[in-house]
């Protein structure tokens, strides 16, 4: 339950600040006319805050990512508590929850399972000498 709470803040951090950051542009550019000054301290503001905007923004991420580790680690998917299966190819090793869908990088960064290269462009995809095969992938397009 933590974990959703701190992975959908993790997911809309970055939008909710390119947002304020737009009002803060719309406000600036409405004070141009009433208060010049304004538009200077809103400007300022702005520029001194990116830093630290930045610096939240890596540590909701990884505080997100120390969650989904810690609940990998005991064998539970972070997203749904079910049990986690392993699948294993080469180096990237990520973990598929069979409930929910959800596939988790080994250093906690919950990703799409077929974003993994193991996942696309395999071998036997490449190799089409059979006609057969071209065929059957013409008349499936439609052609």
């Amino acid at each position: 339950m933590l974990y959703r709470i701190a992975a959908a803040v993790n997911a809309t951090y970055g939008l909710a600040v390119a947002w304020t950051y737009i009002a803060a542009f719309v406000l600036a550019l409405g004070m141009i006319f009433i208060f010049p000054p304004g538009t200077l301290l809103v400007f300022f503001i702005g520029l001194a805050s990116l830093g630290l905007a930045v610096a939240l923004g890596k540590v909701i991420d990884a505080i997100t990512r120390s969650m989904a580790r810690r609940s990998m680690a005991s064998g539970r998917c972070p997203r749904c508590r079910d049990v986690l299966a392993l699948i294993s190819h080469g180096d990237e090793s990520p973990a598929i929850c069979a409930l929910c869908g959800s596939a988790f990088t080994s250093d906690g960064g919950e990703t799409i399972a077929s974003e993994q290269p193991h996942f696309v462009n395999q071998p036997e995809d490449d190799d089409r000498n059979d006609e057969s095969d071209v065929v059957a992938d013409a008349h499936l397009a439609g052609r």
